[in-house]
């Protein structure tokens, strides 16, 4: 008796880990394909500083991970373009 409670808790879990598992992978796809909609966007801004922030999404994501990223590198960016670090496109890099 206790061992088909068991089995049936067990298939319980397993039932529930795989619809979470596929609900967690089917927003996955769809967050990849807005990001990668999101990259076909081309910059607009008069200066290089400008196209840069008019690429940056600064909306509000849910997860602690996501915005603590988020915010660390808009403190990188604005620190950045206090301090007037040049922006270059890749095929402009000068090489070291």
């Amino acid at each position: 008796m206790a061992k088909k409670a068991v089995e049936e808790a067990a298939q319980a879990f397993l039932k529930d880990f795989f619809e979470k598992r596929s609900v967690h992978i089917t927003r996955a796809k769809q967050e990849n394909r807005e990001v990668q909609e999101a990259a076909k966007l081309k910059p607009t801004g008069d200066t290089a500083w400008a196209r840069v922030m008019s690429l940056i999404d600064f909306k509000f994501d849910s997860g602690r991970q996501k915005e603590v990223e988020r915010e660390r590198f808009k403190h990188l960016l604005f620190t950045a373009k206090e301090k007037r670090v040049p922006v270059h496109p890749p095929h402009q890099v000068a090489a070291e």
